[in-house]
Order: C-alpha cells, then sequence, then structure tokens
C-alpha cells in the first residue's frame, strides 16, 4: 500500500508548498487538499480513524476546538474526521520542520511564541478576532503533547484569554 502511494509524494508535497504560495488565498479548497493527502496516509499507514461526536462540532463558523494533545498524530485524527475547515495555532519551535511548515503556510497557521509573553497575547488577539470573522482554529491548551496516555497536563494560561 505505501509503495502505491509512494510515486504521489513528490506531487502532495510540490502542491501543499504551492498552495501556502498562492496570493489569493482559499481554505476551503486548501484544507480539502490537506485532508486528501491525511487520508491517503492514513490509509497507507493502515491507520483507521474512529471519531465519535462529529455531530456535535458547530454547523457556523467560528469557534475554537481546545483538545488533549496526546501524540504526534492528534492533528491529523482531526484534519481527517473534521467537516469544517480550520487552521491551527503552532508552537514556533515547529515552524522550520518539513511538510509541517508547508501545511501551517497552506492553512494560514498562527505561530506562536510561547516564550514572549507580549507576542503569545497577539497571537491570542489575533486568533481571537479571527473567530469573530467566521474563521475556526485548533490549539492544544497544554502547550505540549502529554506523554502521560489520556492524562491533562496543566493548561497554558493565554489558551483561554481567546
Amino acid at each position: 500500500m505505501v509503495v502505491r502511494l509512494f510515486y504521489k509524494v513528490p506531487y502532495y508535497l510540490i502542491r501543499i508548498w504551492w498552495l501556502g504560495t498562492r496570493k489569493n488565498f482559499d481554505l476551503e479548497k486548501n484544507y480539502a487538499f490537506i485532508k486528501k493527502v491525511t487520508k491517503a496516509a492514513n490509509r497507507a499507514g493502515r491507520v483507521t480513524i474512529e471519531s465519535y461526536g462529529v455531530e456535535n462540532i458547530p454547523k457556523e463558523n467560528g469557534f475554537i476546538f481546545f483538545p488533549n494533545h496526546q501524540g504526534m498524530f492528534d492533528a491529523l485524527v482531526f484534519l481527517e474526521s473534521c467537516p469544517v475547515p480550520f487552521s491551527v495555532v503552532y508552537k514556533k519551535e515547529v515552524s522550520n520542520v518539513i511538510l509541517l511548515k508547508q501545511v501551517f503556510r497552506a492553512l494560514h497557521a498562527i505561530a506562536i511564541d510561547r516564550e514572549d509573553i507580549k507576542q503569545s497575547l497577539q497571537v491570542i488577539n489575533q486568533m481571537t478576532e479571527e473567530v469573530k470573522q467566521g474563521r475556526n482554529f485548533l490549539i492544544f491548551p497544554e502547550g505540549t503533547r502529554s506523554r502521560m496516555g489520556n492524562q491533562l497536563l496543566p493548561f497554558k494560561g493565554g489558551t483561554f484569554k481567546s
């Protein structure tokens, strides 16, 4: 299965890069393509996603997801199972990770510097304004992955100021 997807990888990478460089940004189209790539990657890796409560996601835009961050693939679960487009608030430290950088740019995600309180507050305020305008966001309130299974870590204070 992975071999069948292998020839598509260069196309997917180039297309995701291109989506992030376009001037006429269309979140819905970008999200649809990234969702397609995510589904293909999950299928190739024989990963099955079971989503519960999808019907509880608001039908109207302008909301924020605040999930527990349990592992590296949490965002892939959201991308595959969420029917509405969303952007991400992510930690600045992953800004230069290949593929993540391109996906974040295509989704118009916002980087947050957890060490700089002033910049963090600006990001939260920017996200709040964009939510009021109808954009949806995903932000992990713990600020990092929990390595203790389903146990919650302390939340970062700025997350809920939005």
